[in-house]
């Protein structure tokens, strides 16, 4: 007897799931994104870029207790942060006041404590083992958050921290490149959304019109290839000041 393996895949194994109308994802906290990418949709990998200081990890804690309020569980892999200052700053998103900071004049145990709660069974994070830092350790985690406590959501930041811990004797832009193609078989696989963090490359500081654009990303060509939408970050309000403080206006 002849076997079919699991990889063949025939028009009638597949017919209900065909027949269903493509489902917007949950919502973006901001109405013209959501519009735009159709929501975070399941098995999709979205990559987030902007220059230093412009905004990212802000937007990024922003899109997380978004999603929590959303019912989502989220697993973060936070590589620049120690775990205590990234739960203060997750709860500082959802509570709206600038917990992790030593002069937050308004620091409430109690009210943190009942976010803590709510947290408990809808954030998950990551804490590396010393000197083992790794893609594939990170791609582990992963698949036991989502298969063992149902994570549905999961944010990186960043790729460019990645690639600077992680000892292969590869570029940092070939590690992105490779990473972002890992990221996207596992969302595939789980049928999760992945949310990845990266930092712009200098290009755009030699323009006159400083606003990003694709070649803008380290390995561009790879992360346009392999994420099913990238998102640039950009303040003009933010590059007025830059220019102040440097001496070019």
């Amino acid at each position: 007897e002849v076997i079919k393996p699991k990889t063949i895949i025939f028009p009638n194994d597949i017919r209900e799931e065909v027949l269903e109308k493509p489902k917007y994802g949950t919502p973006w906290p901001w109405e013209f994104m959501t519009k735009v990418t159709y929501g975070n949709r399941l098995g999709e990998v979205y990559m987030l870029a902007g220059d230093t200081s412009v905004g990212k990890t802000q937007i990024m804690y922003q899109i997380i207790a978004h999603h929590i309020a959303n019912g989502c569980k989220v697993g973060l892999i936070d590589l620049e942060r120690q775990n205590v200052q990234t739960m203060q700053r997750v709860i500082s998103g959802m509570i709206n006041k600038r917990i992790y900071l030593p002069d937050c004049i308004d620091f409430d145990k109690k009210e943190i404590n009942e976010q803590i709660d709510i947290l408990q069974d809808s954030l998950a994070m990551y804490r590396p083992e010393s000197g083992k830092l790794s893609v594939e350790s990170i791609l582990i985690n992963i698949r036991y958050l989502c298969k063992a406590y149902k994570m549905n959501f999961f944010v990186i930041d960043n790729l460019t921290a990645l690639a600077t811990n992680v000892s292969t004797g590869m570029k940092d832009y070939e590690i992105a490149s490779q990473t972002v193609g890992q990221l996207v078989q596992i969302a595939k696989e789980l049928n999760v959304p992945v949310l990845a963090l990266s930092q712009l490359n200098r290009s755009c500081e030699t323009r006159h019109n400083k606003r990003p654009q694709m070649s803008d990303l380290r390995g561009s060509g790879s992360l346009e290839q392999d994420a099913d939408a990238c998102l640039f970050l950009y303040r003009d309000a933010y590059k007025e000041l830059k220019n102040i403080k440097d001496g070019k206006k």
